[in-house]
């Protein structure tokens, strides 16, 4: 049994680029020509999206100014008597802390000056008695070399 296989079709040869330097893209699209015309399109389509934005939000800030004149029209009174009451308490609150506070602070200063003053007392006795038990020393070493 004599099997012949066919031969093999001979490989492609790849797509060569075009003879003037341009990609395969470039020759498509021309990029120079879409580039100036892209850039363009974009400008103008995002200055119309920022004004069709800034307008929606114009409208928006007008009703929601509308909604809360009427809002405070309507329910403005019971709310003006709790702000007030509020007002007044947290005012009173502040004006107890502020005094709590000064009172806490100069209490603080006057344990540290007391401390600070007690300090110096101690160190200028200390340095005082060690002056004294100097002169001592050498009042007796003056003695004693008298008395030899």
């Amino acid at each position: 049994m004599n099997m012949s296989y066919p031969a093999p079709a001979p490989a492609l040869a790849p797509a060569s680029a075009p003879s003037n330097g341009m990609s395969f893209n470039d020759a498509d699209f021309g990029s120079d020509a879409l580039s100036d015309s892209s850039t363009a399109s974009l400008v103008v389509r995002g200055a119309l999206i920022f004004l069709l934005l800034a307008l929606i939000g114009f409208n928006v800030f007008a009703y929601l100014d509308d909604i809360t004149e009427w809002l405070s029209e309507t329910f403005g009174a019971p709310f003006r008597a709790v702000a007030r009451f509020l007002g007044y308490a947290s005012a009173d609150v502040a004006q107890t802390t502020v005094d709590v506070t000064a009172l806490g602070t100069k209490s603080a200063v006057d344990v540290a000056a007391g401390a600070a003053t007690s300090g110096i007392d101690v160190l200028q006795q200390t340095i005082g008695q060690r002056n004294d038990q100097r002169n001592d020393e050498g009042n007796d070493e003056g003695n004693d070399q008298r008395n030899d």
